[in-house]
């Protein structure tokens, strides 16, 4: 009886030393540089599994042990998920940093530009190319309501929602350029062939306040030399044309000539 206790004892201290070697190694392993020797962009799926994101990372050579990191993320508590995205890995991120990282939902941030100039169809295709976004966009902006500018967004956002952030920063800019202005300044909108109803739907679904004037024949447009929509005119208190810009503009654009009409 007593050989047999001192066996079971013995067994036992041998799987205690063992299990605290193990734990030992795992911490190590879990804080230890990691192998990438320079930095790598990986994209974490949306509801990707442990299992799947460990391996994912194994693939790209961020985890050199996806057990240990999937261990980590079981005991270092539930209510803390791992978040979908694209991600930067520094070269030699540790496990630890990897895993922190993922928690944090610190992604990657992408930017798209739209030169001024570029008609609404231009800057929609150049939207439907930009990679990293999801979707498709179903509408079709009128000409001069999309603010071309650089607008940041992050691996699989929606196109519509970037369309969504261009005409409000379109309306943001006329809205405050019309609220701001100085006596004798007006911003105008002439539509060329129309009709009534269309503008009053425009109108009402951008929420605009400026005047709007009809050129219902397209004379005013010919005889002012417009050979695109948009074409903006800024024009002189004695009615000379002080500068012209076809196709989409910017607010630096209009806030320079502002300020060098005015002086100040």
């Amino acid at each position: 009886m007593g050989r047999t206790h001192k066996i079971l004892f013995f067994f036992l201290t041998v799987l205690i030393v063992a299990g605290g070697g193990a734990m030992y190694w795992g911490n190590a392993e879990f804080k230890q540089p990691g192998p990438l020797a320079t930095e790598r962009i990986v994209v974490i799926e949306r509801g990707a599994s442990t299992t799947a994101i460990a391996r994912d990372l194994n693939r790209a050579g961020v985890l050199t042990n996806s057990l240990v990191f999937r261990l980590a993320v079981r005991l270092s508590g539930a209510g803390k998920p791992l978040k979908a995205g694209e991600y930067a890995f520094p070269a030699r991120i540790s496990p630890e940093s990897v895993l922190e990282l993922l928690r944090s939902g610190r992604t990657v941030v992408r930017r798209v530009t739209f030169a001024e100039g570029l008609s609404t169809v231009e800057m929609l295709s150049q939207l439907a190319r930009t990679p990293g976004l999801i979707g498709n966009v179903s509408i079709s902006p009128g000409e001069g309501t999309l603010l071309p500018e650089t607008y940041h967004f992050s691996y699989g956002d929606k196109r519509r929602d970037i369309l969504r952030r261009m005409t409000n920063a379109m309306q943001d800019l006329v809205a405050n350029l019309w609220n701001n202005r100085d006596e004798g300044f007006t911003v105008l909108s002439v539509s060329i062939r129309e009709s009534d109803q269309t503008i009053t739907d425009f109108i009402a679904r951008h929420g605009l306040t400026y005047p709007f004037l009809m050129d219902r024949d397209g004379s005013a447009s010919l005889d002012f030399g417009v050979m695109t929509t948009p074409t903006t005119f800024f024009i002189g208190p004695d009615g000379s044309i002080l500068a012209t810009k076809a196709g989409m503009i910017s607010q630096d654009w209009l806030e320079g000539l502002i300020r060098e009409s005015t002086g100040t």
